[in-house]
């Protein structure tokens, strides 16, 4: 807990007694206030404080604050406690912080323009600038404040006149008097908007408006915008009246206009024609109706016509037009729906007898006759025959008699009688076509008949082929075939038999009185001519087939022996091999692959000599070529079996080699030297067996690695290189037994020890203490606003960065340069412990600055100091400018506790290690690491090890030396 005295806290507690005598206090620090009862006094506040009230005092008359000012209120108490007071405002310093801590307030009186931000200022109810201070820069901040003023200047930017002006002009649009009341009364309500709008904006613009200020503001503002909106109501209402009335008169004319322009009478008209078209009664009354109602339409248009045009028209007249228009048409569709009906009765007979004299036309197809005409001329019948003349002479009595039909047809005055005698001819006239296009028909199929038969001869004389023949015989004499043989000559026969039927066709074709049977005979004697030639081709063809079987097995069976000869020069080559790689020749595969390579050279001499015989059959050739196959399979057999021997043989001595190879780079004697060397660095005797073993163990590794680089591993036997590896082999073995029999010796060497005393601490550090003054040099300017400083000040625990940027006045509190430094830089550090930590983290600061009295005057030199924490031990400056106000940057703490060090030494007989420990080691892993790194550093043949948590232990790395310990505090650590 922060030390207090009376520069750092002032503790009013008995407020009883300022009760009955009021007096002005001054502030140089904080300030408490207690208890229930009332100061009638005043507070001054000359350097940065902080009020806290405890408990529910109440304040009165008036608080002057010169410096920075914190007010922390409970929240019982945060709007009874200050009620009363005023506060004047006087800060020597710029921008100073001052925290109301939203009290309520009297009158707070700005007294200079040092006064900037004055936070959480909620409850100030009064702020006013005094006499003769020129408004500056103050501004009040808070929660509530700045809610009021957010919600003012939203109010402000939402002002709504446009809705208004544009009801107004919509009024006058729609013809409304801006005498009206109501329009009046909309202009009034943009009057007091606005003033209301200018009254916010001057309030916003006031940065030390106060609560009531603002919340009376927006109220104001938003009540005429609120009544600006019902009176555009209003307004809108009699506008919507002005323009519903106008819009109904101009529908009504609209729809008056449009039932005059879109009265039709001339369907009417045409009905009343239409029956007297048909000879209808003109006196009967379906026919007066009609003519009655559009008299009495055409005068309701000329009366709707006359309103239409007058100018003062109105609904009513306009109405009535319309109605009377509307119910004369209806009256003159009923009527005219009567006068079509009995029109329509006049004429369904004849438009009958209309249909069914069309329909009688319509049924016939014609279609048909035609194309019964064209397949008989196509055919090959002729225009000037009777059958086809009958039928064109029957088509042209139904031609007239349907052209006298389509006369009575397209006549109006055709009568029933008339249409029913056409129909009659019509329906006689087709029956005769009918008949005459049958006689046609039969007459065509006959005429079909024919021309097929004849086009079967001329396809049968199309297809004759006697190519496939002549090629027959060409390709049989190509395979060495004779032209005498009887197979050959039985083709030449079918040839000449097939183009005398041809020939015969060919005549009977051009012969105009030939009949359907001679073309069909004529055909069947070309297709059995062409079927005999073709089973001639066949058998010449088998008989090729042979002929070049022979020729192909003599080709295969050559083709097989010049396939042979590869294999042969292979199979010596791979004896060869084989030689090459010292192999048995007594060997069975290689007695095995000699036979069978003799064997091939016996089967292609016999092949060559069948191929040469001509009197050899395909049999014969096919037996030697496959004799020659079977041998080159076995030799091919015994000679994978042989290149497989011969490899064999070749991995097997490269195996060897490589094994000799490996166990010559296998060779390893540096482990059995690090051995003996480890076992000498730790004392061992070196006249021992142990020891000398395995110098006898290297010379004879060496020796067997010398005799394996002088095997030959290409001439040598592979027995030869085995024996050598396996020696080498042998003696590495041995040397690595050896090895390991010494690392035991080594091992089992005893190293001397020499264990700690128990550790109870392992902070061994200096411990500072005492308030550290940082004395400034002498200061002849607090001017800086032209030559702007920086500096931080770091304590170990806190950094606070100050930058004196400005001209810092004196006044009658800060009379010298210093003085003015001073009081800035300790504002600097109060205003980081409060950004950093509150109100806590000031009250708790660790640091502070002040100038230094010379007597009862201020000097011309200021410090920086700490309150005397523990675990401050040093003050350290840096930056750009520390150079302009000291002479140095660090500063020590003056007292000094050095009881916790410890000095020692450790030697192993020959070298020495001094330690001095002076700093916190915090746990056994740091003791260790202090000590190891400076035995390793001297040299030291000794390493320190953890026993437990507060134990160490002292080993030597040799059995021959000898721990010993001194120096001053060897006692607190050794035994």
């Amino acid at each position: 807990m922060k030390r207090k005295s009376l520069q750092k806290s002032l503790s009013v507690s008995l407020l009883a007694v300022l009760a009955i005598q009021p007096f002005v206090s001054v502030v140089h620090a904080d300030l408490n206030i207690k208890g229930n009862t009332t100061s009638t006094g005043g507070i001054q506040v000359k350097t940065p404080a902080t009020i806290q009230v405890i408990g529910s005092p109440t304040v009165e008359g008036t608080i002057t604050v010169t410096g920075a000012l914190t007010i922390v209120p409970k929240p019982e108490n945060i709007h009874s406690t200050f009620q009363h007071a005023s506060y004047l405002l006087k800060p020597t310093a710029a921008n100073p912080v001052i925290d109301f801590g939203g009290v309520t307030t009297g009158l707070v009186t700005i007294g200079n323009t040092n006064v900037g931000t004055i936070l959480r200022a909620d409850g100030i109810s009064r702020i006013e600038y005094a006499k003769n201070v020129t408004p500056g820069n103050a501004e009040l901040r808070g929660t509530q404040l700045d809610a009021a003023r957010t919600g003012l200047t939203n109010a402000v930017v939402q002002v709504d006149v446009a809705t208004a002006s544009a009801s107004q002009t919509a009024f006058v649009s729609a013809k409304g008097n801006p005498d009206h009341p109501v329009y009046k009364d909309v202009t009034t309500g943009l009057v007091t908007l606005q003033n209301a709008k200018t009254a916010a904006e001057t309030t916003l613009a006031n940065k030390i408006a106060v609560l009531s200020d603002l919340t009376s503001a927006t109220t104001v503002l938003s009540n005429a915008q609120d009544a600006l909106d019902a009176k555009v109501d209003l307004l809108d209402v009699e506008t919507k009246r002005l323009k519903d009335e106008a819009a109904a008169l101009a529908q009504a004319l609209t729809l008056l206009n449009d039932t005059i322009t879109g009265l039709d009478l001339s369907s009417a008209n045409a009905a009343l024609t239409a029956y007297t078209n048909v000879q209808g009664d003109v006196e009967k009354a379906v026919y007066k109706d009609v003519a009655k109602a559009i008299s009495d339409l055409e005068a309701a248009r000329t009366s709707g016509q006359a309103v239409y045009a007058k100018s003062d028209a109105t609904l009513q007249e306009v109405v009535a037009a319309t109605t009377a228009i509307t119910d004369g048409k209806a009256l003159l569709a009923d009527k005219q729906t009567l006068l079509v009906a009995a029109t329509q009765q006049l004429v369904n007979e004849l438009i009958q007898a209309k249909a069914d004299l069309s329909s009688a036309m319509a049924s016939f197809n014609k279609t048909e006759v035609d194309n019964a005409k064209a397949s008989y001329l196509t055919a090959g019948g002729l225009v000037s025959d009777v059958v086809y003349n009958n039928l064109v002479v029957a088509l042209a009595v139904l031609d007239s008699a349907e052209t006298e039909a389509n006369g009575f047809l397209a006549s109006s005055s055709s009568t029933l009688v008339q249409l029913k005698g056409a129909r009659d001819k019509v329906l006689s006239a087709q029956t005769e076509v009918t008949l005459k296009t049958n006689d046609v028909k039969t007459a065509t199929q006959a005429l079909k008949e024919w021309n097929q038969a004849k086009t079967a001869l001329t396809d049968a004389i199309s297809s004759v082929n006697t190519t496939a023949a002549v090629n027959a015989q060409s390709d049989y004499k190509g395979a060495n075939g004779k032209d005498t043989a009887q197979v050959y000559a039985d083709v030449t026969e079918a040839i000449n038999a097939l183009n005398d039927a041809k020939s015969s066709g060919e005549t009977l074709i051009g012969k105009a009185s030939a009949t359907k049977e001679e073309f069909l005979n004529a055909k069947d004697a070309i297709t059995a001519a062409q079927g005999v030639l073709n089973e001639k081709v066949d058998k010449l063809k088998v008989v090729t087939q042979e002929l070049k079987d022979l020729a192909q097995a003599r080709a295969s069976l050559s083709a097989e022996i010049t396939a042979a000869e590869p294999q042969l020069a292979g199979a010596a080559t791979s004896l060869t091999n084989y030689e090459a790689a010292l192999g048995d020749k007594a060997a069975v595969v290689y007695t095995d692959a000699v036979a069978a390579k003799q064997d091939l050279n016996a089967k292609v001499d016999a092949g060559k000599l069948a191929h040469d015989e001509p009197a050899s059959t395909v049999a014969d050739l096919n037996a030697a070529k496959s004799a020659i196959t079977n041998a080159k399979t076995v030799l091919s057999t015994k000679l994978t079996a042989l290149d497989s021997a011969t490899e064999a043989l070749v991995i097997e001595r490269n195996n060897a080699k490589q094994a000799l190879a490996k166990a010559i780079a296998d060779v390893d004697v540096t482990k059995a030297q690090q051995a003996q060397s480890a076992y000498v660095d730790k004392g061992g005797n070196l006249t021992l067996a142990v020891y000398k073993d395995v110098t006898a163990a290297i010379t004879a590794v060496q020796q067997a690695k010398t005799a394996g680089q002088a095997i030959n591993p290409t001439s040598d036997p592979v027995s030869s290189i085995k024996d050598a590896t396996t020696a080498i082999t042998n003696a590495q073995v041995d040397i690595n037994g050896k090895v390991t029999a010494l690392k035991s010796a080594t091992d089992s060497l005893v190293m001397p020890t020499l264990t700690s005393k128990e550790l109870d601490k392992f902070n061994f550090s200096t411990v500072y203490s005492g308030q550290i003054n940082a004395v400034s040099k002498a200061m002849n300017t607090s001017s800086f606003k032209g030559s702007k400083k920086h500096f931080t000040i770091d304590d170990g625990k806190n950094k606070v960065n100050i930058d004196l940027t400005w001209d810092i006045p004196q006044n009658e509190y800060a009379t010298t340069f210093a003085a003015s430094i001073g009081s800035a830089v300790e504002s600097e550090i109060q205003q980081h412990f409060l950004d950093t930590g509150g109100v806590n983290g000031l009250m708790n600061r660790t640091m502070g600055a002040t100038v230094i009295w010379d007597g009862s005057n201020q000097g011309n030199t200021f410090k920086i100091f700490t309150f005397g924490q523990p675990g401050i031990e040093k003050l350290t400056l840096y930056g750009t400018d520390w150079q302009y106000f000291f002479d140095t940057n660090t500063f020590d703490a003056p007292n000094q506790d050095k009881s916790a060090n410890r000095e020692f030494t450790i030697s192993d007989g020959t070298k020495t290690a001094t330690f001095k420990w002076d700093s916190d080691l915090v746990d056994m892993a740091g003791v260790l690491k202090a000590l190891n790194d400076n035995l390793s550093a001297n040299g030291v043949k000794v390493v320190a090890v953890q026993v437990n948590a507060s134990t160490f232990q002292l080993v030597g790395t040799r059995a021959d030396i000898t721990i010993s310990v001194g120096g001053t505090n060897k006692g607190d650590l050794f035994p």
